[in-house]
C-alpha cells in the first residue's frame, strides 16, 4: 500500500524537477538572445569590429553548451529514476563513439581549418568576399564553417576544410591600406575597432561600338551613383578585337551598400549603352 502510495508521490516529483530543468533551459535560452541583442547594440555604438561579435558569440554559445550539460548532469538522480542507468550509459556511450569515430575526419579537419582560417585571417566578419563563385559578406566564422549572406539575403553555409582549397578574393582591406599609407603591424586598437573599406571590382563584357557613347555612358552613371559610394565609380577599359571588358570599381566603408547596388550600376549602364 504505501508502495501504490509513493507511486504518485515519485510522478510528480520528477515532473517538478523536470519542469525546474525546462525552466533553467529557458532562463538560458532568454539569457543568451538579451546578451546578444546587447552585444550588437554595444559594437554598434562604439562601432567594433565584427570581430568582436563572433568572437564572443562563441564564447558566449560555449558557455551555453556548458551550462546545460552540467545542470543535466547534477539534476539526473531527479530527473531521472535511480539516475541514468549504467545499461543505458554504455549504449550512449557506444552510439556517440561510432557517430565520433564516422565523422572524426570531417570535424576534425574542419575544426583545423577554423583554427586555419582564424589565425591567418584571410577575411574577417563583415568583409565582403567572393569564395570561388559565391559572393556575399562573412557573417559568421565558427570553428566548423563560414557563413556567407549573399546578394538574394539568403545565407551559404561552407566548410572551413572546403574553403582552404578554394580561391578567395577578400574586397575588404584596411582603410590605410587603400589609402596607400604605409604603417606597421595593426594595433589592438585596429583589433577593436573597424577600420575597413570595401574596394569591389568586377567585369562585363560590352560591343565594340562608339566609344564616344561609351564614355558618355560611364560619365552619366558616375553622375547618377554620384554620393552613394565614397568614391566616383571608376571605369576601366580593355579593348579586343570584337569586344571590350569593362573593370567597373565601387569603394564605399559599407559593404552592403556595395553588395546591393552592384546590379544597380550594371543595370543603368547597360540601359545607357543599349538603349
Amino acid at each position: 500500500m504505501a508502495v501504490n502510495q509513493a507511486g504518485p508521490e515519485a510522478f510528480f516529483s520528477y515532473l517538478l524537477w523536470w519542469s525546474v530543468f525546462v525552466g533553467v533551459l529557458l532562463v538560458v535560452f532568454v539569457a543568451y538572445k538579451v546578451v546578444v541583442f546587447f552585444l550588437k547594440r554595444f559594437v554598434s555604438r562604439f562601432k567594433l569590429s565584427p570581430n568582436v561579435v563572433n568572437g564572443v558569440r562563441f564564447v558566449v554559445r560555449l558557455i551555453v553548451v556548458l551550462v546545460v550539460f552540467s545542470t543535466f548532469i547534477s539534476m539526473s538522480w531527479n530527473l531521472i529514476p535511480g539516475g541514468i542507468p549504467v545499461e543505458v550509459a554504455l549504449i550512449i556511450s557506444t552510439a556517440i563513439g561510432t557517430v565520433f569515430a564516422l565523422s572524426a575526419t570531417t570535424v576534425v579537419q574542419n575544426f583545423v581549418a577554423g583554427i586555419y582560417i582564424i589565425l591567418t585571417r584571410p577575411f574577417n566578419v563583415g568583409d565582403l568576399v567572393r569564395i570561388n563563385e559565391y559572393e556575399g559578406i562573412v557573417d559568421e566564422i565558427s570553428l566548423n564553417h563560414t557563413k556567407l549572406r549573399l546578394r538574394s539575403g539568403g545565407h551559404y553555409f561552407i566548410s572551413n576544410q572546403a574553403i582552404i582549397n578554394s580561391k578567395i578574393a577578400n574586397f575588404s582591406l584596411p582603410v590605410h591600406e587603400h589609402e596607400g599609407i604605409m604603417r606597421g603591424p595593426r594595433n589592438f586598437k585596429d583589433e577593436l575597432v573597424q577600420r575597413e573599406i570595401t574596394r569591389y571590382a568586377f567585369s562585363i563584357e560590352l560591343p565594340k561600338a562608339d566609344p564616344e557613347r561609351t564614355k558618355k555612358a560611364f560619365s552619366d552613371v558616375e553622375e547618377q551613383f554620384k554620393g552613394v559610394f565614397s568614391q566616383p565609380i571608376r571605369f576601366v577599359t580593355t579593348a579586343y578585337l570584337h569586344k571590350v571588358i569593362v573593370s567597373v570599381i565601387l569603394v564605399s566603408e559599407d559593404p552592403e551598400l556595395v553588395l546591393k547596388q552592384r546590379d544597380g550600376v550594371v543595370e543603368a549602364l547597360y540601359e545607357r549603352i543599349f538603349k
